[in-house]
């Protein structure tokens, strides 16, 4: 019978607890805030399904769950202060060849109490149908393998400020981190979704130099030598040309147009091998060649993965919470939470790449905890529970 064999490559089994209250301590919390904070962490992480109240009669029964909520509302006066430091750590260890990507975009998340802090109904893009849920607007930094939450917002319904203005904001502190870092702009690139590749955004980061690549819909309409055309008659209908990035064939074609109230892009036609819609993109860049655009637009990939972290890996989708100081906190909770396990990989020598956070918290935790009971009930140090 082959034995198992777990061979650990963070400890983060034994340290993980130690790590996340320091964090938080760094960042103004009290000892005991952090340690209770840290703990729920840990019982998120586990992605154990269950309400804050359990986990907290589970994990930490010592405190009260009134304690917990308390100290949920104070992480949300604090999440950007433990997030620079963060950024700090994570910084000291980017490879300053490689371009550093900001990247916005939102999606929902799923609820079941209607009254919830700004729970309403949101159409789900991955769903492509509507739900009741939160609807979460976010921007990340993206450099070699490794990304990080910068900002994350809750979008009520019926605002007075626009989802638009809402990334707008994010983009720029996400930018002003990044000049704190002394990042130069050659290296930043903003890739944005078509939400946000509007008359809002666009020029704040034109005046900011920045390089961007947003998505279009092939139906946007634009004047072109005095007449009104879709963007899709600009192109053939399906791509001529392909190129392979990481193994995966993109049929393109490119223009230059001059786009009304946008001004002068780069316009890709892009269709991915397996897909039949063509998909349209912009950038300001007029002298991006397609393999650099295509390897950009591949680094867009970054937030989809960030947000199926957080909701499978980071206990996101426990949000079983209705009030503000909950809902808010325990959004943030667990961003620094993905974000700290980023900066262990990064000063570790790895990324996501090497270790998707999907297989570090299934070998750091699971596969651990499995083979720990294995061992103590051979050597009699715990009786098996026979069901």
């Amino acid at each position: 019978m082959q034995s198992f064999t777990f061979p650990p490559r963070l400890n983060l089994y034994f340290t993980l607890n130690d790590e996340i209250a320091t964090m938080l301590e760094e960042g103004k919390l009290s000892y005991a805030a952090a340690r209770q904070l840290a703990k729920l962490a840990i019982g998120l992480l586990r992605g154990l399904k269950k309400s804050i109240a359990s986990t907290h009669r589970q994990y930490f029964p010592e405190f009260t769950y009134q304690d917990v909520v308390r100290c949920l509302k104070h992480l949300m006066d604090t999440f950007q202060q433990v997030n620079r430091g963060l950024i700090d750590r994570i910084a000291k260890c980017w490879d300053n060849r490689r371009r550093v990507f900001v990247i916005c975009d939102d999606y929902v998340l799923s609820r079941y109490a209607k009254k919830a802090f700004r729970c309403d109904k949101f159409r789900d893009p991955v769903k492509k149908k509507i739900g009741l849920g939160h609807n979460v607007v976010d921007t990340i930094i993206a450099v070699n393998g490794i990304e990080l939450t910068v900002a994350v917002e809750l979008q009520p319904k019926h605002t007075t400020k626009p989802k638009t203005r809402r990334a707008k904001d994010q983009l720029l502190a996400a930018l002003q981190e990044l000049r704190l870092l002394n990042v130069p702009l050659a290296r930043i690139r903003v890739a944005i979704d078509g939400g946000y590749t509007n008359g809002t955004v666009l020029p704040f980061l034109r005046d900011e130099g920045v390089i961007y690549i947003g998505t279009i819909h092939r139906n946007k309409i634009f004047r072109l030598f005095a007449a009104e055309r879709q963007l899709q008659q600009h192109f053939n209908t399906i791509p001529a040309k392909f190129l392979t990035v990481d193994g995966k064939k993109y049929w393109y074609a490119v223009r230059t147009l001059n786009l009304t109230t946008y001004g002068r892009h780069q316009v890709f036609a892009v269709q991915r091998e397996g897909e039949s819609e063509v998909k349209y993109y912009i950038t300001n860049d007029l002298s991006m060649t397609p393999i650099t655009f295509l390897r950009c637009l591949h680094e867009r990939w970054w937030i989809e993965q960030s947000h199926r972290d957080l909701k499978q890996q980071c206990g996101l989708r426990q949000l079983f919470v209705r009030s503000k100081a909950s809902v808010l906190g325990l959004i943030h909770l667990c961003n620094l939470m993905k974000n700290l396990l980023a900066v262990l990989l990064v000063e570790a020598g790895l990324s996501f790449w090497d270790y998707p956070l999907e297989t570090l918290i299934k070998n750091e935790f699971t596969q651990f905890e499995q083979e720990f009971i294995r061992r103590s009930q051979k050597n009699g140090a715990i009786e098996k529970v026979m069901t």
